[in-house]
């Protein structure tokens, strides 16, 4: 495979240690900038049927919680040339405070959604962060895309969506909980994603019709020079992008 590109989604309440990014292979490790592999992707280029790699980094925990411990999901992505469609995997992860005598307490939120074009056509996919602790649990994800359409209810958190023409979108997701035998929903701003489409404006040529001469006169002269000139533009064209094929 070439172009073989992966990304990574950091879980909430962690943080990346700054130059603790490597790719490892059989040749060895590389040091790995800190920005790609959470943005558009790290491109590691070529793979071979027989290699094997890694991409490691490390964490740390910002204790930004109240509760004892929280679930955390960090979620990766991957796709090359050949196969352009993400291949998606996720881990979760129990964060526990050490020596925390408090008394656990439903705790639940939405913790982020974005919203990643695919490249083909209005198609988006979408995906939610969402926590939950204290005997509270993820039941479903409720997607409102923005666009007029009914809301869309699921147990997944990842989706994909194609909007029907160009325009500004406000996509949001709510999630329910189950608490305590209850259904609860958490809500966030960070939950929601805006979307645009625009198709940008083509130029349609003028045709010309051929055959046809135009009167006598001065007027007349200054007509079939541009439609001459405009003939000649037009065939100029064409050769050109024959022998750029070449």
């Amino acid at each position: 495979m070439t172009d073989v590109v992966t990304r990574d989604v950091l879980p909430p309440h962690t943080e990346l240690i700054k130059g603790s990014i490597k790719y490892v292979d059989a040749r060895g490790s590389v040091a790995l900038q800190d920005g790609p592999l959470f943005q558009s992707g790290y491109n590691a280029g070529k793979y071979d049927p027989s290699e094997n790699s890694l991409i490691v980094f490390k964490t740390k925990v910002l204790g930004n919680f109240e509760e004892c411990e929280k679930r955390v999901r960090n979620v990766a992505y991957a796709h090359s040339k050949q196969f352009p469609k993400d291949i998606r995997d996720d881990a979760d992860v129990v964060i526990k405070k050490e020596k925390c005598d408090k008394p656990e307490k439903p705790r639940y939120a939405c913790d982020l959604l974005t919203a990643t074009k695919t490249g083909k056509g209005r198609e988006v996919k979408f995906n939610v962060s969402a926590s939950a602790s204290g005997g509270a649990e993820v039941m479903r994800y409720v997607y409102s895309f923005g666009d007029g359409s009914e809301e869309f209810t699921t147990d997944n958190d990842e989706v994909t969506y194609t909007y029907a023409k160009d325009g500004q979108y406000a996509a949001r997701v709510k999630v329910q909980v189950r608490v305590d035998g209850q259904t609860r929903v958490a809500e966030s701003d960070k939950c929601a994603a805006a979307v645009t489409f625009t198709t940008p404006p083509t130029t349609t040529p003028t045709p010309v019709t051929p055959g046809k001469l135009p009167e006598t006169g001065a007027g007349s002269i200054v007509a079939t020079f541009l439609a001459v000139t405009g003939l000649s533009t037009v065939g100029f064209h064409i050769v050109s992008r024959r022998f750029a094929r070449f």
